[in-house]
């Protein structure tokens, strides 16, 4: 019939069909639904006064079926109110894309195509613990997800802001696009705005042990800022226990080599690319991580820097107490 709804419920995750069987006959015609942050018992008005308050799991899940469901939250503001241990339970990302594979066409790596959160998330200066996504999990295939594009949030747009929250214990298995708080910033589509509204990730943490795996364009915070997009970066770090690292899968495919970037922090920083638009990124530094492969530009604190500016903290070292390695004989280069 076309008409999605809802079947089942399993940890947070919608899961959508077309029909139903019960008892061998099929159901083609149902009422369409869909379910609101109150059906989680998220509390508040979603102002900047009144946040969305996400107090356990649950309601983390029900955030994350909710955006990939259509509703982007843009203008809305939500605050985690306790810690959260994830127990390495598999998580769907918030935000998702449409193709895997869409990440090598640039022609639809838009903002406006995808299902991609544009709200304000405050972590409260509160730990998502022991958070896995794994390739191919059965929870990414429940509410149709691919392998690309992974993080606590998959995809999020201009406008947007993450801050106050610090991860510990993250795995992440995937092919592109992938990053520990955010996996991609993609383009606006709008080539009339040459001042793109900022994305703004601050004051987030990835601690414990890291173990990041991916295809191409990988960081400990976020994976690929698009071309026209402005972000700002401030008072993120990376402090990863020993053994920790961001490695490139050995199938990788190294025809897309120039697009291959592997850094502590970012993997790919694209913003100002077209002439507008820039990255700037302050009080920020990565420690603890190997980064490995074997092709790719690979880099400690980014994989690729596009445009903008970077200043640490005075008197730290923005990267320390890492390895970069590239095992391949490819044409590859680092980056500082």
């Amino acid at each position: 019939s076309g008409t999605r709804y809802i079947t089942d419920y399993y940890g947070g995750d919608i899961v959508s069909c077309d029909s139903i069987t019960i008892n061998g006959m099929v159901l083609n015609e149902m009422p369409e639904f869909s379910l609101t942050l109150a059906d989680f018992g998220i509390r508040g008005s979603g102002t900047k006064d009144n946040p969305f308050k996400i107090e356990d799991e649950r309601q983390l899940r029900g955030l994350a079926s909710i955006v990939n469901h259509g509703n982007d939250m843009e203008g809305k503001y939500i605050r985690l109110t306790s810690d959260i241990d994830l127990d390495n339970r598999q998580w769907a990302p918030i935000g998702k894309t449409v193709s895997e594979y869409v990440f090598y066409n640039s022609e639809d790596e838009f903002e406006d195509d995808w299902t991609v959160f544009k709200g304000h998330f405050d972590g409260g200066n509160h730990t998502i613990s022991d958070l896995s996504i794994v390739y191919g999990s059965r929870v990414l295939k429940s509410v149709g997800m691919h392998n690309a594009h992974l993080g606590l949030f998959g995809l999020v747009g201009r406008g947007a802001s993450i801050e106050n929250l610090t991860i510990e214990n993250l795995t992440i298995d995937g092919s592109n696009l992938v990053g520990g708080f955010v996996a991609l910033i993609p383009k606006t589509n709008d080539r009339n705005n040459q001042n793109p509204t900022a994305t703004t990730l601050k004051n987030l943490h990835l601690s414990g042990d890291v173990r990041i795996t991916a295809e191409s364009d990988a960081g400990g915070i976020l994976g690929r800022a698009s071309q026209d997009t402005s972000l700002i970066i401030t008072d993120c770090t990376v402090a990863a226990d020993n053994g920790s690292y961001i490695r490139i899968h050995d199938n990788a495919d190294n025809k897309y080599l120039f697009d291959n970037f592997f850094g502590g922090l970012i993997g790919t920083a694209y913003s100002g690319n077209l002439g507008y638009g820039k990255t700037m990124m302050s009080g920020c530094s990565v420690s603890g991580l190997d980064i490995t492969g074997n092709f790719g530009i690979l880099g400690g604190l980014a994989g690729h820097f596009e445009q903008g500016t970077i200043s640490g903290v005075e008197g730290e070292p923005i990267v320390s107490d890492m390895t970069i390695t590239l095992t391949g004989n490819h044409n590859s280069e680092e980056e500082p």
